[in-house]
């Protein structure tokens, strides 16, 4: 009877001293979440997503300018960077994958004419962009078959000091193709294939001007050969890619420059050698071509050979 009250006044003395003990150290556990506002991390931060921009670009008459060459400006030249977008044949463009806000676009009718500043604003779907077109061609491929990608014709022309200029314009699935932005004063060659089983035209002599003209396709020739090569050489492997040199290899036809420069540019047609290392490329027009037989681009060799259309005989050794 006597020990019990020190006992409880002992008890109650080490609870005291543990609830001041729990007050000043508190336990190291972690305490109990709270819901709160996320806090933006600034070196872990998302890059605000990207928006598009579309529209049509057309004249001052309303009607669409096909293959304007459209450019962000600003825009860093890296090898990285996106091409230039260019209005499909009916005048439209979609620019993908630019930062939200204001934005300046350069807008060309053609590749080298002169550029128009248009301030803008991503996100918007229905830009109407006008441009002065400038001395303009039309041209009407009589019996185009379209293919089963979009096609496109091309204008060349050469300069007082020699130089040579190219323009592309798409082909509508009529056949009518229009050009824009060319000099008054040219006379212009123009190269289109008119069907997907690589048929071609080819006119000299055009103008621009606001009458359509009518482009017939006329006789069209074949060029073919056989590609010499011993079989050790057919068989022998180009650097580690697996399998025989003859498969690798690709025959490439290009077309002459205009009014007979020495020199090729124009790649029209590519086949695959046969078997027994022929070859033949159909629906060419009248006229000189170069025939490249190699190994893709030319990374391990290519060898050429000047060939009219219509010879169906034509030789290339690949023996060194």
């Amino acid at each position: 009877m006597i020990d019990t009250p020190r006992i409880s006044l002992l008890a109650s003395v080490v609870l005291a001293a543990g609830l001041v003990v729990g007050c000043v150290c508190p336990s190291k556990r972690p305490p109990a979440r709270r819901a709160t506002c996320p806090i933006a991390d600034p070196i872990h931060e998302k890059s605000p997503a990207t928006v598009s921009l579309a529209g049509v670009v057309r004249d001052e008459h309303g009607e669409p300018i096909p293959a304007a060459r459209i450019d962000v400006e600003g825009r860093p030249e890296t090898l990285k960077s996106p091409p230039p977008w260019w209005t499909d044949v009916h005048g439209r463009f979609e620019i993908d994958d630019i930062p939200p806000g204001l934005v300046k676009l350069l807008v060309a009718a053609a590749k080298g004419a002169e550029n128009k500043v248009v301030e803008t604003r991503t996100g918007v779907r229905d830009l109407v962009i006008v441009l002065d077109p400038g001395p303009q061609m039309f041209l009407r491929l009589v019996g185009y078959v379209p293919g089963e990608q979009e096609r496109s014709a091309r204008v060349t022309w050469m300069e007082p000091d020699g130089s040579r200029r190219v323009r592309y314009a798409p082909i509508r699935a009529d056949g009518w193709v229009r050009f824009v932005a060319l000099h008054p004063d040219r006379e212009f060659e123009l190269w289109a294939e008119t069907e997907s089983k690589r048929r071609h035209v080819r006119a000299r002599g055009l103008k621009p001007g606001r009458n359509e003209q009518r482009i017939e396709q006329h006789e069209v020739m074949d060029i073919a050969g056989k590609v010499r090569a011993s079989k050790a050489f057919m068989e022998s492997r180009v650097e580690e890619v697996p399998g025989p040199l003859r498969d690798r290899l690709t025959v490439h036809v290009s077309a002459q420059a205009p009014r007979g420069a020495p020199h090729f540019e124009f790649r029209v047609a590519r086949t695959r050698l046969e078997r027994d290392g022929s070859f033949r490329v159909r629906g060419l027009p009248p006229g000189t071509y170069e025939v490249e037989v190699g190994t893709g681009m030319g990374e391990v060799f290519l060898v050429s050979k000047i060939v009219e259309a219509g010879t169906t005989d034509a030789i290339i050794s690949l023996d060194r």
